[in-house]
């Protein structure tokens, strides 16, 4: 008699009366989602590594309808499903399929897309690399595109199909720029980016399709994970920094009690120098020095079961010991050991037992500790550069691929491979030549010793470095003067002419000295830093508010708060004998614990407490203050209003939390205390700012030092807090009205380098040429005024505070600079950059009108639909007045608008649609 069962994972033993074990299949789990304007966007993770499995996306308006919309690899765990309609409830689930089987469906995710407030219309970000055509890729890749003005989120697809309905990977970040990913070899593929903010959705970017490179990697070392090693005893280590980096390659169903190599004649936990990469638990141990006394680091290897990846292993043998996968960090310490007196290298195993089981390729031993960007320079070449030699104490190829020997590359030794130890093919990243690295670039302007003038934008320039295949981009840092604290960095900057790259550093730490260092990239290889010094100086003046703790504070009763995310920044400063019962500022009309926005700014006990909803809930996490007493200390709260909340501190995360409340839509904004519960904040604030969106930690490091005195994408409130004098603090972003206080304020001078202090100038910053437009700085006691246009001339005096420009420049960006100096001579000058749109000539278009333009007006409404019919992919879409101004703007999506006529008044209208290639347009009335 044969007996079968579904599922049955020992099909070889089928008989009367057996046991079978039957493994089911499992849902994607820690889902997550977060609501924007016509769109979901929702996260999962994958609980095993399996390639035949696919993941299903279900939506519904009800539970009952749920309806697969969406099948997936195993290797997107992100998607951003747009196209809904706003306040309307959605319900999604999620399962995973594998042939026959399916998991039960994950729980259900009820959602509901809306439209937060305050977001800038944003445009397509341009594809840097893999640019089009591009073939030979190495992979893992760097995927490159450019920032975008309003952008808060970026979501890139990766697929194989035009239509990106095969899609292989898709990732939402928030930092524009590079992602790091593992791709396949010799596979064409396509890619494409969009910008999100939480008022719209971008429009995608173009195309760029490419061809990832072939492996060259040859054969590798095979460990049966019984009694397969390799040694060489006449290995000697003696301590000191080192990493540790080759490819290895496990399956999840082998992974077992077992050292992948070790150096040492006996173990000796307290002297150890090797890796357990995996343990049984799935969990990587990197043991240096003694395990029970800051040598021992680990981390999971859950991700890369089934799967080539190099694993880099660092410590320095005093303070910092981490571990990478793929050149990324996967975990870190601040502390670390070393071993002494070792001799003989086992690859394979703990000596004589705990045999690893698994693929090892590209070994290679180093005497310093490796960064992340210097991993990753070399992790791909058949060999490290020869000026490197000196740091390589062993590297062992593994491309002999027989014989019981292998060869170090670049020391005169070698290792005895055991009679069960195989040769395999590798499928280890390897290139198939070492691409020589690009020149390096020349500075320019900008940098040196000389200090800057006094200026919130730090502009440099260094020489382009030329490439024969792809594009060129660079990155750039400016670190503090010991190197330890990076002060903003960008990692997609490309360049403004054949000859040179402009690049504005934005704001930095007022009186001081910092470094800057630039190198160029390419998809193929890179270049070495070229570094700098730049100097800023002490600034002109300025102000800030103290609170005494005694009720004086700014209410702005127009405040409004709607939204999930939220981010909140200020600088901070508060003393030892300050410390009381503090809020710094609260959002609301009463003080209610289920809906709190507000954060005691340190509480008496030396604790951060920042509150955002259910504060006995899920709504509050704080973090020590203690450390941050007596000195100037820049705040930054954080949440998405789903899951996540932090606390920064000097750009530095110090707590952060795997749940969040929200607490809702408030009205009004306390600045100095909770009027309601009598707890008022003591110390000094300036550049109070509250974002409806989560700010990642780069933008918040890259912003602490800019003085933010204009509107800006998703700010919807920047109090600078350093009028200086008056009852009033003035909104900057033009969101809400103005914070007054009832009560006399005290205003301090700044007694440290915080950054230099723009003028705050109000005026147009988008104009039609031919416009004139005037600009008021904010009245400063005892200052002399001196303004300079570019793009437009000046029709009043150039030495008041209120100025008139007349624009009629031919470029597309125009200027106003002013100068201000004190009385002693110091000054310091602030530009206002303003964007010039050409006007439509109406006249000459009436003759080119449009059959592929079609208006249809919706008598039940002040809406009417544009629809474009070209075969042309249309880039803009806008609206021109009878004089050629344009009067409304928006993105075409799916070939088709809508335009809010109530905000046109009554005449004629021309609809201009531009294309790649072209610009058409269409005449419509407005009659009311």
């Amino acid at each position: 008699l044969d007996v079968d069962a579904a599922g049955d994972e020992n099909d070889a033993n089928d008989r009367f009366g057996r046991e079978f074990t039957s493994v089911g299949v499992s849902p994607p789990s820690d889902i997550r989602y977060e609501e924007g304007p016509g769109r979901v966007l929702l996260q999962w993770q994958n609980r095993d590594n399996n390639d035949t499995n696919r993941i299903e996306l279900w939506r519904g308006n009800t539970v009952d309808d749920l309806r697969r919309i969406r099948t997936f690899r195993p290797s997107v765990t992100s998607f951003v499903d747009d196209g809904l309609t706003n306040d309307t409830t959605y319900f999604y689930a999620l399962r995973t399929v594998r042939g026959g089987k399916s998991s039960v469906f994950s729980p259900l995710l009820t959602t509901r897309p809306t439209v937060f407030p305050a977001g800038e219309k944003i445009s397509a970000p341009v594809l840097i690399s893999p640019s089009d055509g591009l073939s030979g890729v190495p992979v893992p890749t760097n995927i490159v595109w450019s920032s975008v003005r309003g952008g808060d989120q970026y979501e890139v697809q990766i697929a194989e199909d035009a239509s990106f309905q095969n899609l292989i990977h898709v990732h939402i970040v928030r930092d524009p720029g590079a992602l790091f990913l593992p791709l396949s070899y010799n596979t064409t593929l396509r890619w494409r980016v969009r910008a999100l903010n939480q008022t719209h959705t971008g429009p995608w970017s173009t195309t760029a399709t490419f061809i990832t490179t072939r492996s060259c990697a040859g054969t590798a070392l095979q460990f049966n994970g019984t009694d397969a090693k390799a040694t060489d005893a006449s290995f000697a280590w003696n301590g000191g920094p080192v990493t540790v980096e080759y490819w290895t390659y496990v399956k999840r169903a082998d992974r077992k009690t077992s050292s992948t190599f070790m150096i040492g004649a006996s173990d000796n936990g307290a002297n150890r120098f090797q890796a357990h990469v995996p343990w049984e638990d799935g969990v990587v141990y990197w043991d240096y020095g003694s395990v029970s006394d800051k040598g021992r680091i680990s981390t999971t290897f859950g991700p890369y079961f089934d799967q080539w990846v190099h694993v880099a292993l660092v410590s320095d043998g005093s303070s910092f010991k981490a571990i990478y996968f793929n050149g990324q960090l996967a975990a870190s310490a601040n502390e670390a050991g070393q071993p002494t007196g070792l001799t003989e290298l086992t690859i394979g195993a703990m000596k004589n037992n705990q045999f690893f089981k698994g693929l090892v390729d590209e070994f290679r031993i180093w005497n310093v500790a490796r960064s992340a960007d210097e991993i990753r320079s070399t992790m791909f070449r058949r060999l490290p550069p020869p000026s490197e030699n000196a740091k390589i104490v062993g590297c062992w190829r593994f491309d002999e691929g027989s014989g019981s020997t292998a060869k170090d590359a670049v020391r005169n030794r070698q290792l005895t491979l055991t009679s069960t130890t195989e040769w395999t093919a590798s499928g280890a990243t390897v290139a198939c030549e070492d691409v020589s690295p690009l020149a390096s670039p020349t500075f320019l302007a900008g940098v040196g010793s000389a200090p800057r003038q006094r200026d919130h934008r730090n502009q440099i320039s260094w020489s382009s470095v030329a490439t024969q295949r792809g594009a060129v981009w660079y990155d750039v840092e400016v670190a503090d003067a010991s190197g330890a604290s990076i002060i903003t960095s960008a990692n997609n900057v490309t360049a403004s002419s054949l000859q040179k790259v402009e690049y504005d550093l934005g704001e930095l730490p007022a009186d001081s000295t910092m470094n800057v260092r630039v190198r160029a990239r390419s998809a193929y290889t890179q270049g070495p830093w070229v570094e700098s010094t730049i100097s800023t100086q002490v600034p002109c003046e300025g102000k800030v508010v103290r609170f005494s703790g005694g009720g004086e504070r700014f209410t702005s009763t127009d405040f409004l708060f709607s939204g999930k995310a939220v981010t909140v920044e200020y600088w901070s400063l508060v003393t030892t004998d300050q410390l009381v019962r503090s809020v710094a500022f609260m959002a609301g009309e009463a003080d209610n614990e289920q809906r709190r926005f507000q954060a005691h700014a340190p509480w008496d006990d030396k604790t951060y407490y920042w509150d955002y909803g259910n504060w006995r809930e899920a709504g509050r996490v704080s973090a020590s203050y203690e450390g941050s007493l007596g000195a100037w200390t820049h705040v930054a709260l954080v949440s998405n209003g789903y899951d996540s909340m932090a606390v920064y501190l000097n750009g530095t995360l110090v707590k952060r939390s795997s749940f969040s409340d929200a607490p809702g839509t408030l009205k009004q904004l306390t600045i100095g205390g909770n009027p309601f519960s009598k707890n008022y904040h003591k110390g000094s604030m300036r550049d109070l700012r509250i974002w409806n969106v989560m700010r990642s930690a780069k933008q918040i490091r890259s912003g602490m030092h800019e003085r933010i005195a204009e509107p800006r994408s998703n700010l919807i409130g920047s109090w600078l807090l350093d009028e200086g004098r008056g009852l009033q603090a003035t909104d900057v972003s033009g969101r809400t009205g103005n914070a007054v206080s009832a009560t006399e304020i005290t205003w301090d001078d700044v007694t440290m380098k915080l950054m230099q202090a723009p003028a705050v100038v109000t005026g147009r910053r988008d104009v039609q040429r031919a416009d004139t437009a005037s600009y008021r700085a904010r009245t400063t006691t005892d200052v002399s005024y001196l303004w300079t246009v570019s793009g437009g001339t000046l029709t009043s005096s150039n030495a008041t505070n209120t100025i008139v420009v007349s624009w009629t420049g031919a470029d597309s960006i125009g200027a106003v600079t002013l100068t201000r100096t004190w009385p002693g001579g110091c000054s310091d000058a602030t530009t206002t950059t303003v964007r010039l749109y050409t006007t439509l000539d109406v006249a000459s278009d009436v003759g080119h009108s449009s059959t592929n333009i079609l208006v249809h007006p919706n008598p039940a409404s002040d809406n009417c639909t544009v629809v474009w019919s070209g075969t042309e992919r249309a880039v803009g879409f806008d609206v021109v007045d009878a004089l050629g101004r344009v009067v409304y703007a928006s993105h075409l999506i799916d070939g088709s608008a809508l335009i809010d006529t109530q905000r046109l008044s009554s005449g004629s209208y021309t609809i201009r649609v531009t294309t790649e290639r072209s610009v058409y347009a269409q005449r419509f009335v407005v009659q009311r």
